[in-house]
């Protein structure tokens, strides 16, 4: 079994969550064989994952409100630039959870899967200053679905 930290923070799929703090509340377990099925392909075996609380309808109907969501963290900007869902800070004080799209120029796309929220967009020059990714989301889940 591996013990994955379940840090005591909400990562905001919304207007963004103050990061206040990265301390662990509790760990789930999981068995080595599930994990080693269920992570990127990218991500080493001996990745540095963890499991956080979503936050906000954004990302609606994939993740909802109070899922759980399972990262792989030290993410390399190769990574991103294929694309997914990840988490990250923006202007340093803001924990978000969103969908990363790098354009053909450069530039960052913050996208919501609810399409209620338009899309962001941090110019190719600010990124190194502005954004810092976490960990690519590499499941979710929470209660029953009603349909």
């Amino acid at each position: 079994m591996i013990q994955m930290p379940r840090y005591d923070v909400r990562a905001s799929a919304g207007a963004g969550a103050l990061v206040v703090s990265e301390d662990v509340s509790e760990y789930f377990s999981v068995g080595r064989n599930w994990l080693s099925r269920n992570l990127p392909p990218w991500a080493p075996p001996n990745a540095v994952v963890g499991v956080l609380e979503g936050a906000g309808d954004s990302m609606e109907p994939t993740i909802r409100d109070g899922d759980l969501v399972m990262v792989v963290q030290n993410v390399d900007w190769r990574v991103v630039e294929r694309g997914g869902i990840f988490v990250f800070s923006l202007d340093h004080d803001r924990l978000l959870l969103k969908r990363l799209q790098v354009l053909n120029n450069g530039d960052l796309r913050i996208i919501s899967d609810n399409k209620a929220y338009e899309p962001d967009l941090v110019p190719f020059g600010d990124i190194e200053h502005r954004v810092r990714v976490h960990g690519q989301v590499f499941f979710a889940g929470g209660k029953p679905r009603s349909y």
